[in-house]
């Protein structure tokens, strides 16, 4: 775990750089490391729903469906959908 440092008015980490060369590394890094993370969330969230498979629950609903109507059930294709709002859509 890094020290702190107290300079004047600043608590500064021993971990954090000091001079304005390393600041900018240090910067460029860890925008770097952020923009990597974000990059990989949202290769997440587009490939989810390719990934999941909603026929099991599909098919739950169905039977739970035709058992409070007490007639046939059919549905379409399952969509789950993320950028809208989490969710699941049966047509």
């Amino acid at each position: 775990m890094g020290s702190l440092v107290i300079k004047g008015n600043l608590v500064m980490s021993a971990l954090m750089p000091t001079s304005p060369r390393r600041l900018r590394r240090f910067g460029r890094m860890l925008l770097l490391f952020l923009g990597g993370v974000l990059g990989l969330l949202l290769l997440v969230l587009v490939l989810l729903p390719y990934v999941i498979s909603l026929e099991s629950v599909k098919a739950q609903v169905a039977a739970q469906a035709e058992a409070v109507l007490r007639r046939r059930v059919d549905m379409g294709q399952a969509r789950v959908q993320l950028l809208t709002g989490l969710g699941a859509a049966f047509e």
